[in-house]
C-alpha cells in the first residue's frame, strides 16, 4: 500500500464547489445572498435530492447526495421530558428545564464511496436560519458507528461539558454538522473484528478520509443555502473525537480555524493494541495485581503526593511531581510501606507481593514500544498516579473482556483466537506500523495550522485511565521541542483537569464529592479563532446547579500544562480562588 498516496496532499487539497444544480448555485443560494429566508421551509425542502458532484470533495468519493431536508420549527426552553440528556452533554446532571431549540433545515444524506463494496458515509448538517456565518463539525465516539449525539439531538446543549447556563452550538448560531464515520454499528458480541474493517476504503474512512469528506460536502451545502461561505470553521471532539480534531489539525489545517481537543486518543495504535499487550505480558502469573488490591495502591499514592500540592484533600494536583516519584525511569519508587511480609507470599489485600511491586512499577514506567511507531514522541510515558480506582486502574485480568484491543489483535493476527495474552506483535511489526501512520495524529510540526491562523485547544485528565493524560504531556512537550514555546503559545493550549475521568465527569476519591467539570470551551476557541482572544493560561471550572438560576457550587482551577493548581494556604478550597496555578518546581 502506498502510504504517500494515503496520505500526501490531504492539507492542501482544494475542495472544489461543483454542484449538480448550477442554475441555484448562480442564484446565489436559496433567499437573500448570506440570509436564510426565514420559516421559508420550501427554501429548505429544496435541498432535498441535491447531489454534490465528487469534484466538490477534496478526497475520492462518487459523489453525495441528500437524502431529507427538513426544516425543524423553534422550540422554546420548557420542562426535560423523562429520559432526555443533561444539557451539558454528560458534564452535568440533567435538569428539569430543556433548552430552547432555533429553527433549523436538518439535512441528511450520504457520501458514497469509490469502492462499491466499501459503506457509506452517513451525514447530518443542522442550517440554522439564524446563522452567525460560522460553521463547527462534531467527532464522534468510540468506534464511531453513528452520527455524534450533539448533531442529531438539537436538545443537547453543547459539547462536554458545556455549562448550562451557556447557548450550545446551534443555539448559538453555528451550523453544527457530523457523520457516522462510514459506517454503521451493528448490535451484537465483540469477539470478533466487524466485517467493514476488511474493507480498506470504509476503514480509511474511520480513521481520517470521513472528516475531510464530510467537511467539503457541508462546505458545499452551506454555500448553497445561505449563498456565501462559512467565515470559520471549527472541530470539537471528545474522545476518538479528540483524535479526530487532532487528525484535522495536523492533515488538514487549511479547513479549520478552530479545534478543541478533549481526552484525545491520539496513539491509538498503543490505546488499543501495543498497550493492552504490554500489560498483559507485565501481569502474567505471579505479577498480576488483582482489583482488590487497587485502593491499598492507590492510598499509599495518595499518602505520598496529597499534600505536594499544597493541601490534604484526596487530590493529587502537582501530577507532574507524583508522577516522577512513582515513574522508575526518573525517581526512586518506594512502595515499601505496602510491600507483604517477605514479599513472596500474598497475604491479603491490604499488601503487594514483590511480583505484583514489579508490576506496578512496569505501569508507571515508560511503554516499550516493540517497535518504532512514532518518530516526533519515540516514548511515551507510564500511566499517571492519584485516581487509581479497581474501575479504572491498568490492572488486567486474566479474561479480559471483549473490546476494541481484541478486535485490534484480531484485526493484524486474521486469527480470531488471539488474546492480548497469546499474540506475538512482532510478527505484524509492518502492518502495525502502517497502521499507525494512518490513525495515529502524532506529528509535533503544527506550523501549517498556526500559518493558517488556526487556534488548538487540547484538554485532558489526570483521572483518566481510558487515555492516558501523560501521553498528551508529552506531545506537547514535542510540539514545543519542534516549533519553540513562544510559536506553541501563540496557537495553542493544553489544559490539564484535575481528578476528571474520561467521562469527563469526576469525584474526589475521598470525600465521593463531584469536582468541578464545566466551562465554555465554545466561546474560548471561538474567541481566540474569530476575535483574537487568547485565553488566559489559568481558566476556571465549575460544579453548577442544572436548573435555573444555574448557581456556582464549587469552582476549581483549570491550569495551562505544566502548571498546577496550588493552594495558596488560605480560603475556600472549594473556590478557584484559593488556588494559583504554578509551574513545576
Amino acid at each position: 500500500m502506498d502510504l504517500r498516496r494515503i496520505l500526501g496532499g490531504h492539507a492542501v487539497a482544494a475542495a472544489v464547489v461543483a454542484i449538480a444544480m448550477p442554475a441555484l448555485a448562480q442564484q446565489g443560494g436559496f433567499g437573500a445572498p448570506g440570509v436564510a429566508s426565514p420559516t421559508d421551509e420550501a427554501n429548505c425542502g429544496r435541498l432535498e435530492g441535491q447531489r454534490i458532484a465528487p469534484e466538490a470533495i477534496g478526497l475520492p468519493t462518487s459523489g453525495a447526495s441528500v437524502t431529507s431536508a427538513v426544516m425543524v420549527k423553534a422550540q422554546p426552553a420548557g420542562p426535560r421530558p423523562p429520559g432526555a440528556g443533561g444539557p451539558g452533554g454528560g458534564g452535568q446532571n440533567a435538569g428539569s428545564v430543556q433548552p430552547a431549540v432555533p429553527e433549523y433545515c436538518r439535512i441528511l444524506g450520504y457520501i458514497a464511496p469509490k469502492d462499491p463494496r466499501a459503506e457509506r458515509i452517513q451525514f447530518q448538517i443542522n442550517l440554522p436560519t439564524a446563522w452567525n456565518g460560522k460553521m463547527m463539525q462534531m467527532g464522534g465516539g468510540g468506534m464511531d458507528g453513528s452520527i455524534p449525539t450533539l448533531v442529531t439531538n438539537a436538545t443537547v446543549a453543547g459539547v462536554v461539558p458545556q455549562p448550562p447556563d451557556k447557548p450550545y452550538a446551534l443555539a448559538r448560531g453555528f451550523v453544527v454538522y457530523g457523520s457516522d464515520g462510514g459506517h454503521q454499528n451493528v448490535p451484537g458480541p465483540a469477539a470478533k473484528p466487524p466485517e467493514w474493517m476488511a474493507n480498506a476504503e470504509t476503514f480509511q474512512n474511520l480513521l481520517e478520509g470521513q472528516l475531510k469528506k464530510t467537511h467539503d460536502v457541508a462546505v458545499a451545502l452551506v454555500k448553497l443555502r445561505y449563498g456565501r461561505p462559512a467565515t470559520k470553521s471549527y472541530f470539537f471532539g471528545n474522545s476518538s473525537g479528540g483524535r479526530e480534531a487532532m487528525v484535522v489539525a495536523q492533515r488538514y489545517p487549511n479547513d479549520y480555524e478552530g479545534v478543541f481537543a478533549q481526552v484525545q486518543v491520539m496513539p491509538y495504535t498503543t490505546q488499543f493494541l501495543i498497550d493492552p499487550w504490554l500489560r498483559a505480558q507485565a501481569q502474567k502469573g505471579a505479577g498480576a495485581i488483582p482489583a482488590a488490591k487497587v485502593a491499598t495502591i492507590a492510598k499509599e499514592i495518595r499518602r505520598q503526593c496529597d499534600s505536594l500540592d499544597g493541601i490534604e484533600d484526596g487530590l493529587v494536583s502537582n501530577y507532574l511531581a507524583c508522577n516522577a516519584r512513582f515513574d522508575p525511569s526518573i525517581g526512586k519508587p518506594d512502595l515499601s510501606a505496602i510491600r507483604c511480609p517477605g514479599g513472596v507470599v500474598d497475604a491479603g489485600e491490604t499488601c503487594l507481593t514483590d511480583a505484583q511491586i514489579v508490576s506496578v512499577n512496569k505501569i508507571h514506567a515508560p511503554i516499550a514500544l516493540p517497535f518504532p511507531l512514532y518518530r516526533d514522541v519515540p516514548v511515551l510515558p507510564g500511566w499517571g498516579t492519584g485516581e487509581e480506582t479497581a474501575n479504572n486502574w491498568r490492572q488486567v485480568g486474566n479474561n479480559p473482556v471483549n473490546g476494541p484491543e481484541i478486535n485490534n489483535v484480531n484485526y493484524f493476527t486474521k486469527d480470531r483466537t488471539s488474546t492480548i495474552f497469546t499474540a506475538d506483535l512482532t510478527k505484524y511489526a509492518s502492518q502495525i506500523q502502517e497502521f499507525s501512520l494512518r490513525a495515529d495524529p502524532m506529528a509535533a510540526d503544527l506550523t501549517a495550522f498556526q500559518k493558517h491562523g488556526g487556534k488548538l485547544v487540547m484538554k485532558t485528565h489526570t483521572a483518566d485511565y481510558n487515555v492516558n493524560a501523560r501521553w498528551s504531556y508529552a506531545y506537547y512537550d514535542a510540539v514545543v521541542k519542534k516549533m519553540g514555546q513562544p510559536a506553541v503559545d501563540s496557537f495553542m493550549r493544553l489544559y490539564v483537569g484535575i481528578g476528571l475521568t474520561h467521562g469527563p465527569r469526576g469525584f474526589n476519591p475521598v470525600t465521593g464529592e463531584v469536582l468541578p467539570d464545566v466551562a465554555d470551551f465554545i466561546a474560548m476557541v471561538d474567541d481566540w479563532a474569530d476575535r483574537g482572544q487568547a485565553p488566559s493560561m489559568t481558566q476556571t471550572l465549575s460544579t453548577m446547579d442544572p436548573d435555573p438560576p444555574f448557581a456556582v457550587t464549587a469552582s476549581f482551577p483549570l491550569c495551562a500544562y505544566p502548571r498546577y493548581p496550588h493552594y495558596r494556604g488560605s480560603g475556600d478550597p472549594k473556590t478557584a480562588a484559593s488556588y494559583e496555578c504554578r509551574a513545576p518546581a
